[in-house]
């Protein structure tokens, strides 16, 4: 097990890092806040968290990502913060807890170890090889941004992807896993104080962690290196900033410029974070106060958040003349893209899920919830079945508490706009923390229509163990993966982070460095030390229309020599592409290829 302390060790250090560059920033007096409520650890976490993804950000972009910088910023932020008699402890002391609350916690603490040993696993999961771990690895071998040709990942927005490459500059990818499951760990942390801080009972923040965790989709997530969980921690935070701007009037404009900057966050990891963006803008809209006082609020929260995606736009811009590749191609334009892969790219899009006809819209909250599962016509993940019941009471309840309502209003708008997007399940994720809440909060307003306090209290354990049950019934088998996880790690099977695939191994060992290699079927690279190119997505895929330009295949030789391509990996999967009759043939012509190596569905062929 000594993999697993080192791993934690490290994630410890790198999250109190942030925090106390936060804390070294908030000293500063153009930074200064004063003192802001229940900001003990987020505003200061935020503020280092920013911090941190554009200092690598600017590393990146001057070709300068070395150990030595990021060791030294570390070493000077802790020198100022000795030097200016920072508060170096994270949080407050916590009041007391009673027996049920302190059992829920052992519970927790429990589920969230099987979780944490699930991001010790060798294998990587489908987006990470394409690109969330890819992208950084790229860049680390570079030392910098470059253009990645045929990768649209690439020149997306990629926050969470620059703590990934902090994880990999510092240790492996198993690092890069455990930030995000230390996000999802915070989303955690801030449902349960937020819940908590807003009701008369310590149950609520208990029954909101309940709900949230319940989600298989959630529970996936906590493994892997992808960007949803932080998503969510800076939709949510900003979502406790902006209540505290309307709780706070004092400090509304303080409060007001940190939601902003979460919201900058959150659209900076995914573009669908500007989702969030459009649910608060509505929110301050639907606030009752003057037009004047509403022009100002909206600008101070969307000026910070536009300041943090900026950069990405530009970057974008810089590497292929359009800072949103591919959308809006027929007006930006782009490299490696034309409006037949937009037409099949929106096609593949709307295809996802269980239809687009006025009937499908109206039964979707319905469907989402009963009807997800694996694959892409079933949204491709599933959530709790809790929320048949919790939503439509918190939609209920919305109607007589505030703070119901704004959980409920985010929820629906950005809802909304997921269903005409991408219907893909792992995409709400971002709303599952202000359903929880709002469920959990609605079930304190149901029970507290009980006059008899001993009855309520009753109702009140009684529905928490419930769900405490049906958490319990749901982890049984992945306390059977953690069982096995455990054995290997106590077996002395330390080498993780070195297990790649056997083709792999070869075309590390045994192919050329200079080797360029065409990926088909298939963009898992992370394992690759050597050039190659792949797609982005298979649906609309931008090599087969490279390929289809060649008729014969002295054609498609001509082309790859072109591009300068020295091998080629073929994946044995059928994605549905239809590639031209040209590759086939120069694939099974021995005067201009070589077969090299095959290991399970890869085949590895040498252009000659």
């Amino acid at each position: 097990m000594p993999i697993v302390f080192a791993e934690i060790f490290i994630l410890v250090s790198v999250l109190y890092s942030f925090f106390i560059t936060g804390r070294v920033l908030l000293k500063t007096p153009f930074l200064s806040t004063g003192t802001l409520a229940e900001n003990s650890f987020l505003i200061p976490f935020v503020s280092g968290t920013v911090f941190w993804i554009y200092f690598i950000f600017i590393l990146a972009s001057l070709k300068m990502l070395f150990a030595i910088p990021v060791y030294g910023m570390i070493s000077l932020v802790f020198l100022l913060g000795v030097i200016s008699k920072t508060n170096f402890i994270p949080f407050s002391r916590m009041n007391n807890p009673g027996i049920l609350e302190a059992l829920f916690h052992v519970f927790l603490t429990v589920i969230a170890f099987s979780l944490l040993m699930g991001t010790f696993t060798p294998h990587i999961f489908w987006d990470e090889g394409a690109y969330h771990l890819t992208l950084p690895r790229l860049y680390l071998d570079q030392k910098g941004f470059f253009r990645v040709p045929f990768n649209v990942y690439s020149n997306w927005p990629q926050s969470m992807e620059m703590l990934f490459t902090l994880a990999l500059l510092i240790k492996d990818f198993i690092l890069a896993r455990l930030i995000h499951f230390s996000f999802g760990i915070l989303t955690l942390i801030l449902i349960i104080t937020f819940s908590r801080s807003r009701s008369d009972s310590r149950v609520a923040g208990c029954l909101a962690a309940i709900f949230f965790l319940a989600n298989e989709i959630v529970l996936f997530e906590m493994k892997t290196a992808y960007a949803d969980l932080g998503m969510a921690f800076f939709f949510f935070s900003a979502f406790v900033c902006l209540n505290l701007a309307f709780e706070n009037p004092g400090q509304r404009k303080t409060y007001l410029i940190y939601s902003g900057l979460c919201l900058g966050l959150a659209a900076g990891t995914k573009f669908s974070g500007i989702f969030s963006l459009l649910c608060f803008v509505f929110l301050l809209l639907m606030n009752p106060i003057n037009n004047k006082r509403k022009i100002s609020d909206i600008w101070l929260l969307i000026f910070p958040g536009l300041i943090l995606v900026m950069p990405w736009l530009i970057k974008s811009f810089c590497q292929t003349g359009n800072p949103l590749y591919p959308f809006f191609y027929s007006f930006f334009g782009g490299p490696e893209w034309s409006d037949s892969l937009s037409r099949e790219w929106i096609n593949w899009q709307q295809s996802i899920g269980m239809g687009r006809k006025w009937m499908d819209y109206l039964l979707l909250p319905v469907r989402v919830i009963l009807s997800g599962g694996y694959g892409y016509s079933r949204f491709d993940g599933n959530i709790s079945p809790f929320w048949i019941a919790l939503v439509p009471l918190s939609i209920v309840f919305s109607f007589r508490n505030p703070l119901i309502k704004r959980c409920m209003t985010v929820s629906g708008i950005y809802f909304l706009l997921w269903s005409i997007s991408s219907q893909q399940m792992r995409f709400l994720i971002p709303i599952l923390p202000f359903l929880a809440v709002a469920g959990s909060l609605s079930v304190m307003e149901l029970f507290a229509k009980v006059n008899n306090l001993v009855y309520r209290d009753f109702f009140l354990r009684g529905a928490l163990l419930a769900a405490v049950i049906y958490m319990m019934v749901s982890f049984i088998p992945i306390g059977e993966s953690v069982v096995s996880r455990i054995n290997e790690l106590c077996q002395n099977k330390e080498k993780i982070t070195e297990m790649e695939p056997a083709v792999f191994y070869y075309i590390n060992k045994r192919i050329p460095d200079d080797a360029r290699i065409l990926f088909l079927n298939t963009n898992q690279g992370f394992f690759c030390n050597r050039d190659f190119i792949a797609d982005s997505f298979f649906e609309a895929s931008q090599i087969n229309a490279l390929l289809s330009q060649a008729k014969t295949s002295q054609e498609l030789q001509a082309v790859l020599q072109s591009m300068k391509m020295s091998h080629i990996l073929f994946y044995r999967k059928n994605w549905g592409i239809l590639y031209p009759d040209s590759l086939a043939d120069l694939l099974q012509d021995t005067s201009k290829t070589r077969f090299l190596f095959t290991s399970g569905k890869y085949a590895l062929f040498e252009l000659i």
